[in-house]
């Protein structure tokens, strides 16, 4: 397997992440312009070469669209025997039957890594500390990471710069 480390460290040396890099360095394809079932916000398959796309929701936000493929490497890196022939999600990183991949072989655990490891590749921490005793406000942060406020604002609390 490619050493990712690698990969998501070369990808993250600006801000922000270019987790779209990080996907086609990984050798995954991307459609930022999938038509999913509007309960679904992204979904990762195999494709018929035994090689995976990430499909993200056609009509999601670019900050979004940027978490979903975050999550779903998380998924590709984390869990990748769990995926089998494909997993969706729905907003609540749930899947649910009315996506192409219903697939009950990931876990609450599961979904809770794959945001996990989303919001560590999306906001580091070293430069989100920095930044943030620089001064910067959330909605600087959010604009600097290309993240929702949410995002950083949950950020923050994990890694307890926050109550």
């Amino acid at each position: 397997m490619t050493d990712y480390r690698h990969i998501i460290n070369k990808n993250s040396e600006s801000l922000p992440v270019d987790i779209v890099g990080i996907a086609k360095d990984l050798g995954i394809q991307l459609d930022m312009q999938a038509e999913l079932h509007p309960e679904i916000s992204s979904e990762i398959a195999m494709t018929p070469n035994d090689h995976y796309k990430i499909s993200v929701n056609i009509n999601d936000h670019l900050k979004r669209k940027r978490f979903s493929i975050a999550h779903q490497l998380g998924h590709y890196l984390l869990h990748r025997e769990k995926i089998s022939r494909g997993l969706d999600d729905s907003y609540d990183y749930k899947t649910i039957v009315a996506g192409n991949f219903y697939n009950n072989n990931v876990d609450e655990k599961d979904e809770y890594q794959a945001n996990r490891f989303a919001e560590e590749i999306l906001v580091p921490g070293k430069k989100l500390r920095m930044l943030h005793a620089q001064g910067k406000n959330l909605d600087e942060l959010a604009d600097i990471f290309f993240v929702s406020k949410k995002a950083i604002e949950i950020r923050l609390k994990n890694i307890g710069m926050i109550k």
